[in-house]
This record gives C-alpha cells, sequence and structure tokens, in this order.
C-alpha cells in the first residue's frame, strides 16, 4: 500500500463527516466560548499546538465553531478528526489531516491512545492527564482504525511520494 493510497482512505473517511472548525467552551450553562485560547497558540508548532488542544480538552467541551452545538464532554479521548478540526478553528486551512496524524504518530510517548468502540474512531488523550482507563498507543498497535489502518501507517502520512 503507497502513501497515497492512505490519503485517499482517510480523505474517503472525513468527507463523510462534518469538517467545521472546533473550538472549545467553558463546561457551564451555554457552553460559553473559552476566550484565551487565541493567544495561547500564536507561533507554537504542530507538536505544542496538538498538546494545547488535547490539554484544553481536559476541562473544556468541544463545540462546532459556526452552529455552536456542543458536540464533547470534557476530559474525554480526541480523535484526530476533532483535533484537525480544532486546529482548523486555530490555524484555519494551514495543516492537513496527514499533518496531524503523522503528529500524533512522533508524540506518541506523550499520549495515551486506543480504538474506542463507541465512536468507532482511534482517539488520544495527554499522558499528563490522570485517567482511571490509561491505554497506550502501542498496545493497539496493529487494530486497523477508522481509516482502515494501522497506528504505523500514520507515520510520514503527510509525506508525497516521489516518483521512481
Amino acid at each position: 500500500m503507497t502513501i497515497e493510497e492512505d490519503q485517499q482512505k482517510v480523505m474517503g473517511y472525513i468527507n463523510k463527516f462534518c469538517q467545521i472548525p472546533l473550538r472549545f467552551g467553558q463546561y457551564e450553562n451555554g457552553f460559553p466560548d473559552l476566550i484565551e485560547e487565541e493567544k495561547t497558540v500564536k507561533d507554537k508548532s504542530l507538536d505544542n499546538l496538538i498538546k494545547i488542544i488535547l490539554g484544553n480538552s481536559r476541562n473544556c467541551v468541544s463545540k462546532n465553531a459556526l452552529t455552536k452545538v456542543f458536540e464533547t464532554y470534557p476530559d474525554r479521548y480526541r480523535s484526530s478528526l476533532d483535533i484537525w478540526r480544532h486546529l482548523n478553528f486555530y490555524k484555519p486551512d494551514q495543516y492537513t489531516i496527514f499533518d496531524v496524524m503523522d503528529c500524533l504518530f512522533r508524540i506518541q510517548e506523550e499520549l495515551y491512545g486506543q480504538f474506542c468502540g463507541a465512536v468507532l474512531r482511534r482517539v488520544f488523550k495527554l499522558k499528563i492527564h490522570p485517567t482511571t482507563s490509561a491505554h497506550y498507543v502501542r498496545d493497539e498497535i496493529n487494530t486497523k482504525d477508522e481509516y482502515d489502518l494501522t497506528f504505523d501507517q500514520w507515520k510520514n502520512i503527510n509525506q508525497i511520494e516521489k516518483e521512481n
């Protein structure tokens, strides 16, 4: 299987779902926007942006940035699609889903991860957050995910293959 074929699988999957950016809201009546979030992401690397997003997910809800509809409770694992949608709120069109997937693979030692049977997606959480359901990313390394890929296939998925 080539990187291009893996990318086509990913795009085929995400094109079936909402891609409107997500933003964080406070976990209280009406889920007001997390106001200070915009200034915390300025000039951050992709690795750090993803860690900020996963850090915010500890205490904040995720909601659709356009409709304001609540999507995910605080302290839940987040999928690559969720993370990418949050990233698009902060940095519109700057990163691809493939960049997010490759980054999650690179920083896996800092993450808990699992394939969630409830949402049928590979999901992640920062290790710094205590959890009663700690799953290490490498525990399910051969499990196929929502993209029909193993986690090892995420490595370098953002690369363009060179012709021979």
